[in-house]
């Protein structure tokens, strides 16, 4: 199980593990946000090389093999999406058509070669991007460009990066939108006072699962746990690593009072297939959900775990969106549904106070990328 945890994502494996890794290794996760050091940078040669008449004309001539899913969805949510030649095995924002030419586990050359690449990003993590990689990038006029984004701070910087490197005045606009987002995101999460929110009745304590068997859950220094207190909820754990495995013990001392479990297609979760699922799914009343729900719950009731409301049932949102374990623009509407549902929490809550029957809440907007 432990296997299939660490799978649940390429971006909890290729971002956040390996950002945890250093940390409890005691060291500073690596973060390059530019050419490779330690070799010359060649500038791509572009008019140099005959475009293939089968492919469409672009604006932009940049060719870039994007090794990084987060990469994907900050260029496909800049407008830059079609300047995507190659892509990383698990990446769900690019054109499935394009060629796979490689993942965290390793690259495959022939057919990076093959895609003829001007630029070439990565998300290596801690590691030293291979000298292979780079040998290529000096003897072929490719720019390499790695990234390792783990909070909201490193997106934005991820962000200008990308739009700086491959962007056009016409994606600028878009790119000082989402820029503005994340920074306003990033005000709230750092504004957000534990203390002081514990004690507003309309805030609950948010555990971030990735599992509940064993318990794997998101800590306060990643992008999604800055996304939740922007979204007015409290983080528990409030101290550790981006990623932590918890004993039973451990869980029930946390005393969360709402759960968010990401459930993601890749990890084998079906999508839905309809528009009245999708609604039914934005709202986590679709059957797959409550299911998802009802066994995570299951799970935590069998280590100890008791909520202290709606008899002993803990609120939960299932995320089914991939996107929304990627340290990236996602992180956007993600926030957005997680706000959405608290608001739907706290009127709940009211509700009940007052004896009055809770109205049917208006589905949270999942944008582009969808999810539950």
């Amino acid at each position: 199980m432990r296997c299939v945890l660490r799978a649940v994502s390429f971006a909890i494996a290729a971002s956040m593990l390996g950002a945890a890794g250093c940390e409890r290794a005691g060291q500073a996760p690596q973060q390059v946000l530019g050419p490779v050091p330690g070799h010359q940078q060649v500038q791509p040669q572009v008019q140099q090389q005959a475009q293939p008449t089968a492919e469409p004309a672009r604006a932009n001539l940049a060719r870039v093999a994007m090794l990084s899913p987060a990469g994907a969805v900050m260029l496909r949510d800049l407008g830059l999406g079609d300047v995507i030649v190659a892509r990383h095995a698990f990446d769900a924002a690019s054109s499935p058509g394009l060629p796979s030419v490689g993942d965290q586990a390793g690259i495959d050359y022939e057919a990076l070669l093959a895609a003829r690449p001007t630029h070439v990003v990565t998300q290596w993590g801690a590691r030293e991007l291979p000298e292979r990689l780079q040998a290529l990038a000096r003897s072929g006029g490719m720019h390499l460009h790695d990234m390792n984004p783990v909070s909201l701070q490193d997106v934005r910087q991820e962000l200008a990066a990308l739009q700086a490197l491959l962007g056009t005045p016409a994606t600028a606009p878009r790119a000082a939108e989402l820029d503005a987002q994340l920074a306003s995101m990033l005000e709230a999460a750092d504004a957000s006072s534990p203390s002081q929110a514990e004690g507003a009745s309309d805030v609950r304590r948010l555990v971030l699962l990735l599992s509940a068997s064993p318990i794997a859950v998101l800590g306060p220094t990643s992008c999604q746990a800055q996304a939740a207190r922007a979204a007015g909820f409290v983080v528990v754990p409030q101290s550790g690593p981006a990623y932590a495995e918890l004993s039973g013990e451990e869980f029930v001392a946390l005393g969360a009072q709402a759960a968010v479990l990401f459930a993601p297609v890749s990890a084998g979760v079906d999508v839905a297939t309809d528009e009245a699922d999708e609604a039914k799914s934005a709202r986590g009343d679709s059957a797959q959900a409550k299911q998802l729900a009802a066994r995570a719950r299951a799970a935590l009731h069998a280590v100890g775990f008791r909520a202290s409301e709606n008899e002993g049932e803990l609120p939960m949102l299932v995320v089914q969106d991939v996107e929304s374990l990627l340290p990236s623009t996602s992180m956007v509407r993600l926030h957005g549904m997680m706000q959405a549902w608290r608001v739907g929490l706290a009127n709940q809550r009211q509700d009940a106070k007052t004896g009055k029957a809770p109205a049917a809440e208006k589905a949270p907007s999942a944008g582009p990328s969808g999810g539950t």
